[in-house]
């Protein structure tokens, strides 16, 4: 397929927000707005496009050279005003095929081109809109378009979508000016003879030409994480073929579920199989009245669904849009800019999941109902029945925390494990202070709680759960925690490697773990650069060293809630290991600082330790741990009693 792209506008309605550059360089996200476009072309196969180009041609000219991916570029230039239908005949000079499609460079309309084309025959993509009034409604009668009308308000109706199927010899029969309007000039005047067909299309539409749609570009074309969701079993009891209101019912954990991600900046999207409108056992009326009362109630419970994709065909149709094939994922990731590596997928099937893994969405949820596991390729996480995770089933609460009840033998035991399976694992100690900063930051709040494991750091957690009555009794730091994990590995032969520390205290910590357990294998480390988890390059070079190392530990020697963000935000790229969150264990191992006696630890005192050997660093985040703990003791007492 081949197109031209009307790229030569001034911009004249954009001239406050954007006045250096043409109208399809317009910057959206620090990338020009024509590049998004170019992007869509080369997803749906264009071969060869023309830029049509006039008013600071150079700009696009440098940008993108005479290659755009997989896609020939050529540059059709209007040195004097030609309208849109004088730059579309001068750029078809360079049109090989017999058809091309025409777009405006300031406008996006994720159509589908393939199907367009097989219309074999002028057409224009009509976009249905809702109370409108800033464009013309479109008149179509049998498929036809009758009229551009004037702009007026339209309660629902359809408008010009700014895309063009022509024939390449579509203005020889015509006597037309060298310069005249596609719009007016052509289509209008000459609409009895071309019989122009409507493509009618419901998707994504944008026009950039006003400031107030640019600035809505910015927000649409970001990244966005979602949380796709099976229907029958996940969110409603599956009790077959659920098509009434009187059937339906939320399981047990769905609304909390939801909610959770919801607030942590996920868009909620159903993709499910209903197989029952292709077997004739109801009418795909019924599914769409259900599915309005499902989005009406999951909306009473303050939970916004942003669409309902479904495949209405039997399994033996052999459809691209039926789970596991991943055609309906594939097209709410096209609709609406998914970032899958940020993305979670949950069904009770695993056909759900390989539907999901096959459009590469990353973290993936089995929960268990009556449909049994078998092989896949894939890591998955298990939800029993009651929709509880298999990393927190496990685990005791500590008001906002779920942490691990387990002792010194049984953590090493685990790890030891771990490493036999080949794992990605996470362990988090947490103490007073993380769980003040947990508190606050969901995203933290929510990474302790799904980790592999996380162990009580300090006396005041465990005064805490003595109060609530958890059964938490044995206090792990990262500090203690390290030296039966050397020796596990010394034992074992198992390979470490450290990130974190700065100056020379991590090369001094490998120097002492080599000279007191030699049979452990240091893979070496790495010291981040401050602020490196803002900067994508500087995180990525900690990943691909973590990579690279091949360890079996990973000590991650940064501060919280650093190392914890780290490991979530980068784990879909991280190698398979155990991933310890050690803190300052690094500058102990080293011996730049001396740990609490034993006696102050014993009784909770090597904070005191701590504030008297660092009273300007430690004061501020004491005094704060202080009041907290006064705050979460009354929690917990309303936990004891709840």
């Amino acid at each position: 397929m081949q197109a031209i792209i009307l790229a030569g506008g001034f911009g004249t309605r954009l001239q406050s927000v954007v006045s250096d550059v043409p109208k399809p360089m317009a910057p959206i996200n620090d990338k020009p707005f024509l590049e998004y476009m170019l992007d869509e072309l080369n997803n749906s196969g264009f071969s060869k496009v023309v830029l049509a180009v006039g008013y600071k041609k150079e700009c696009i000219i440098d940008y993108f050279g005479n290659q755009y991916k997989n896609i020939e570029l050529v540059y059709s230039n209007e040195d004097e005003p030609l309208g849109t239908g004088g730059c579309v005949k001068q750029a078809m000079q360079y049109i090989d095929d017999e058809y091309v499609f025409i777009l405006n460079g300031d406008t996006m309309f994720k159509i589908d081109f393939d199907k367009m084309s097989k219309l074999n025959t002028l057409a224009i993509a009509c976009k249905k809109m809702y109370d409108f009034d800033r464009y013309g409604e479109v008149s179509i009668h049998d498929g036809i378009i009758t009229s551009f009308n004037e702009k007026k308000f339209v309660k629902e109706g359809y408008i010009n979508g700014g895309i063009y199927y022509l024939p390449k010899n579509v203005f020889d029969s015509y006597d037309l000016e060298k310069k005249f309007s596609m719009e007016k000039d052509f289509f209008e005047k000459y609409m009895s003879t071309l019989n122009i067909k409507a493509f009618l299309s419901e998707d994504y539409f944008i026009d950039i030409g006003i400031p107030e749609d640019y600035q809505k570009a910015q927000s649409d074309f970001k990244k966005k994480k979602a949380l796709f969701l099976d229907r029958d079993g996940i969110i409603n009891v599956d009790y077959g073929h659920v098509h009434k209101k009187e059937d339906f019912k939320f399981t047990d954990f769905i609304l909390d579920f939801c909610k959770k991600y919801q607030d942590d900046g996920y868009l909620l999207i159903v993709v499910t199989n209903q197989a029952g409108i292709g077997k004739g056992l109801y009418e795909e009326k019924d599914f769409l009245e259900l599915n309005q009362f499902m989005i009406d109630e999951f909306k009473k419970n303050g939970i916004d669904i942003a669409k309902v994709y479904y495949c209405p065909h039997k399994p033996d149709d052999n459809c691209e849009c039926r789970k596991p094939k991943p055609g309906l994922f594939l097209q709410a990731i096209k609709d609406f800019n998914i970032d899958v590596n940020e993305s979670v997928a949950i069904g009770d099937k695993l056909t759900d999941l390989e539907a999901a893994h096959n459009a590469g969405v990353k973290k993936l949820i089995f929960k268990k109902t009556r449909y049994d596991e078998y092989p896949v390729d894939f890591e998955y996480e298990l939800f029993d029945e009651k929709g509880e995770s298999s990393n927190t089933k496990n685990k005791k609460r500590l008001c906002h925390l779920m942490l691990n009840k387990i002792s010194f033998n049984e953590i090493v035991e685990d790890i030891n494990s771990g490493i036999v399976s080949k794992e990605k694992r996470l362990i988090v100690p947490v103490n007073l202070d993380m769980m003040r900063m947990a508190y606050k930051n969901k995203e933290f709040n929510a990474v302790i709680n799904e980790s592999s494991l996380s162990v009580v750091d300090g006396k005041p957690l465990i005064w805490l759960s003595k109060i609530v009555r958890n059964g938490i009794k044995e206090k792990i730091s990262g500090s203690d925690l390290i030296y039966p994990v050397l020796d596990l590995c010394n034992k074992n032969h198992y390979s470490i490697f450290i990130v974190g520390g700065i100056n020379d205290v991590p090369e001094k910590a490998c120097a002492a773990i080599k000279e007191k357990y030699p049979n452990v294998v240091v893979k070496g480390y790495h010291s981040p650069v401050f602020g490196f988890e803002k900067n994508a390059d500087e995180t990525q070079k900690v990943v691909e060293c973590i990579n690279q190392s091949k360890a079996d530990i990973v000590l991650l020697c940064l501060s919280a809630p650093k190392q914890e963000l780290f490991f979530n935000k980068n784990k879909a790229s991280l190698i398979d290991a155990t991933y310890i969150c050690a803190g300052a264990t690094v500058d102990f191992l080293a011996g730049n600082v001396k740990r609490a006696p034993k006696w102050m630890s014993k009784v909770g005192l090597e904070w005191f330790y701590r504030l008297m050997k660092e009273p300007r660093r430690l004061f501020k985040r004491y005094w704060l741990d202080f009041w907290f703990l006064i705050k979460i003791f009354f929690i917990a007492l309303f936990q004891k009693k709840g």
